[in-house]
């Protein structure tokens, strides 16, 4: 295993487009999606970031308080924040019953 790299915020948004790459394609594991074999091959996430990379990510990324006195872990802090900001997003540019493409 490689030695942990600080992730940078460009990095963050590109793991976090895998990710939403992942939910809305569903197609099979997230090892399938640096699969290597020609017939199930999707090169898009490997052309992003390595799976090492991906995965390294993933087992470490976590919100939590500056406050050594912070407040129980089932309340929003950190993540509650832009968990908002991503509901408002999305709330504000979805229309139910329309389509989800760029031409509406």
């Amino acid at each position: 295993m490689q030695q942990w790299k600080d992730i940078d915020l460009d990095e963050l948004d590109l793991w976090i487009g895998v990710c939403i790459l992942m939910g809305v394609s569903h197609r099979g594991s997230e090892r399938s999606f640096w699969e290597t074999r020609w017939t199930i091959r999707r090169p898009v996430a490997s052309q992003i970031m390595s799976r090492d990379r991906f995965k390294a990510i993933k087992r470490r990324l976590h919100a939590e308080s500056d406050d050594e006195h912070s407040p129980r872990p089932e309340d929003p802090d950190k993540i509650g924040v832009l968990l908002n900001m991503f509901l408002e997003t999305a709330a504000s540019i979805y229309i139910p019953g329309k389509p989800l493409t760029p031409e509406t």
